[in-house]
């Protein structure tokens, strides 16, 4: 009797066991079916990117799959301006060689050298244009590319950086400037936008690409989507011409700070530097976007200003662990990629990203409802309130965001990235045998006039080691 008593308890422990896992793998398809059936969808998702449950239990095979949907879109954007070379030859350029045809483009590009950025044996060089250029952005991207080079052999290359939020073309001269090849830190427009993706320089924070600031206690968080920024909506500056052509990324911002006034125990989310809410019917841009603002979120945003701003606070990096949910939304200046985005994914919360068509290097990699979940105005509060209900979805999005963080967005994942981009470029361009042949920099990259500058790390002892650049010696070039 004793027997059998000890047997119906282990049937009973194993039983309940086995109710427990099931629940545990039941919440979280639950989650998921949840998810889907409110029928989101993320504009920048890749159609492969999404990977079913099972598989997902294996980090490994998914950092794998990670990798290889960044390489392909990678090799897809150079094929773009191989294809429209080969095109431009046969329609164009009929009486010249292809080697001919590669020097024409290669000539091209070292004309722009406002936008030209050169590695020869392992060192950075740029004109002076591009150095006294003066803007923050332009600085952090060629430090981020002086410092892979302290620390990698960079092979020789030549190649063209739009500085821009938006991923704009860069000035060519060419008769047809489709052709000419470049290279972007976002695309505004998605994919199909012209441009050859690398990481935007912003990850660097310190002197460091990146620091944990998750916090343990993940309970504690409260329960809301957080985010801080810029919103200035007003109609009556001179630049306001600027703000209506641009005026898609704000109208976003907008939106998603209106929910903060419905519902306030799920949303976080208010201006907290220039915070501008100027209503003028009486402006053109304002009538353009009528529609949005007959929408009564929209108006209470202006009625209540005050509920949606607070006083000018920067957050700190470490304090969006408080929150359990980080949302990113498009940037302010050309409703682009934001900067904010490059820290989220290490913070141990769930990320949020508004629906939008902007991408960035990485961007192939990541799925809604794996690596974050994707919201607009309709369903982000249900979004956030399905996530908020089941702890197993919350765990798992959790943990996908921050393996994103960790690889590849860690340093030597960034400078990889890069090498691989630039290695890329070199080969499906054709420009390898030519960028390796010494005589190429001599005879067709020109230094004159104290315009060329070797860009370098100081060597001093600080912990966060100063750009600083040498005028090139011409008789040594």
């Amino acid at each position: 009797m004793v027997m059998f008593n000890d047997f119906l308890r282990l049937v009973v422990s194993l039983s309940l066991s086995h109710h427990v896992l099931s629940k545990n793998e039941s919440t979280l398809e639950r989650g998921v079916r949840d998810l889907k059936a409110l029928g989101n969808s993320w504009l920048p998702e890749v159609p492969t990117a999404a990977i079913n449950i099972l598989e997902q239990d294996d980090d490994h095979f998914v950092l794998a799959r990670w990798k290889t949907l960044i390489d392909a879109e990678l090799q897809r954007s150079v094929k773009y301006f191989f294809d429209q070379r080969e095109t431009y030859l046969h329609e164009v350029q009929e009486n010249i060689s292809k080697e001919e045809s590669i020097m024409s483009q290669l000539n091209e590009i070292i004309s722009v050298k406002k936008s030209l950025l050169i590695i020869r044996d392992g060192r950075l060089y740029v004109y002076k244009k591009l150095w006294r250029a003066g803007k923050v952005k332009v600085k952090k991207i060629i430090k981020l590319i002086a410092d892979i080079a302290t620390k990698y052999r960079l092979l020789n290359v030549v190649f063209l950086l739009s500085t821009t939020s938006a991923g704009d073309s860069v000035d060519s001269t060419s008769n047809d400037s489709s052709q000419i090849p470049y290279f972007v830190i976002a695309k505004k427009y998605g994919y199909n936008q012209a441009g050859i993706l690398m990481p935007n320089p912003f990850f660097v924070d310190e002197g460091s690409l990146f620091k944990k600031w998750a916090q343990d206690r993940f309970g504690m968080r409260k329960p809301q989507a957080f985010w801080r920024g810029v919103v200035r909506w007003d109609m009556d500056e001179e630049h306001s011409r600027r703000n209506c052509e641009n005026a898609d990324g704000l109208l976003a911002r907008l939106r998603a700070i209106s929910l903060s006034i419905k519902a306030p125990h799920l949303w976080d989310v208010k201006c907290s530097k220039d915070c501008v809410f100027k209503f003028n019917t009486s402006k053109a841009c304002t009538r353009i976007h009528a529609s949005e603002f007959r929408h009564k979120d929209m108006r209470k945003v202006f009625e209540n200003a005050s509920l949606v701003s607070e006083k000018e606070h920067h957050y700190e990096k470490a304090e969006y662990a408080s929150w359990m949910f980080n949302l990113n939304l498009p940037g302010s200046t050309d409703g682009s990629y934001s900067r904010n985005l490059n820290h989220l994914w290490l913070t141990g919360a769930v990320v949020v990203q508004w629906d939008w068509h902007s991408v960035e290097f990485y961007y192939p990699a990541l799925a809604h409802g794996t690596t974050h979940i994707s919201v607009n105005h309709s369903n982000a509060i249900a979004t956030v309130d399905i996530v908020r209900r089941n702890e197993a979805l919350m765990s798992h999005l959790r943990h996908f965001a921050g393996l994103v963080g960790e690889n590849l967005l860690c340093p030597r994942c960034i400078a990889e990235y890069i090498i691989r981009a630039l290695d890329v470029y070199r080969r499906e361009m054709r420009y390898d045998r030519i960028f390796d042949n010494d005589t190429f920099f001599a005879s067709s990259v020109p230094c004159e006039n104290d315009e060329l500058y070797n860009i370098y790390f100081g060597n001093n002892t600080q912990p966060r080691a100063q750009i600083e650049y040498r005028t090139v010696d011409c008789s040594e070039w």
